[in-house]
This record gives structure tokens, C-alpha cells and sequence, in this order.
């Protein structure tokens, strides 16, 4: 987690403040919520467990790692306009050969 914004609302800002007047800017973040494909994971499962981990230590550290919810609303705040919000399903492990990005 060395990369970790501190201050969202600051960050996005500055991006806007130096991006050219017809500029284009591509955010990515990701989530920590690890699902299966059927929707259920047990609570001990290993994904389970290192999800709390990364919230625990993302707490203690106040890191803010449910951004990607309310990205596009920051961006829209700096004063960005026609924003475009797309969200993957990505998957962790084998990947089946029947699997499409949902989005």
C-alpha cells in the first residue's frame, strides 16, 4: 500500500488543476471485496481472512479503500464534466473458460 491517496477530494483537484481544458483523464481503483460466483464465500475461507487484514490495517492506517463508490462524484466535484463510471467483475484464481467481464 505505498501508493495510497491520502486525501481524495485534494488529489482529484490537482488532477483537474493541471489537465488541459479538453484533456482526458482514466481513474482506476480497485475494491476489497472478495466474492465467489455464487455469492457466498465462507468466513474463514482465505480471501475472507485477508480481506479483514487489509481493512484492519487500512483503518489503523486511515486509508480510505472504499473509494471506488464515490469516485465518480469526486471527480464531478473538481469539476470535471461527462464522466463515465464502468465496473469489473474480475476474477481471482483459475479463470473459467465460460467467464465474461461484466460491465
Amino acid at each position: 500500500m505505498a501508493s495510497v491517496v491520502q486525501d481524495w477530494p485534494r488529489y482529484v483537484a490537482d488532477i483537474y488543476r493541471v489537465t488541459a481544458p479538453s484533456g482526458r483523464v482514466q481513474l482506476t481503483e480497485l475494491s476489497f471485496r472478495f466474492e465467489s460466483q455464487k455469492g457466498e464465500l465462507p468466513k474463514d475461507s482465505g480471501l475472507k481472512v485477508m480481506e479483514r487484514a487489509l481493512r484492519k490495517y487500512a483503518a489503523f492506517n486511515h486509508y480510505h479503500l472504499e473509494v471506488e463508490s464515490n469516485l465518480a462524484t469526486l471527480v464531478r466535484v473538481a469539476g470535471f464534466h461527462s464522466v463515465e463510471e464502468k465496473e469489473f467483475t474480475v476474477p481471482v484464481g483459475n479463470w473459467n473458460t465460460g467467464f465474461q467481464l461484466s460491465g
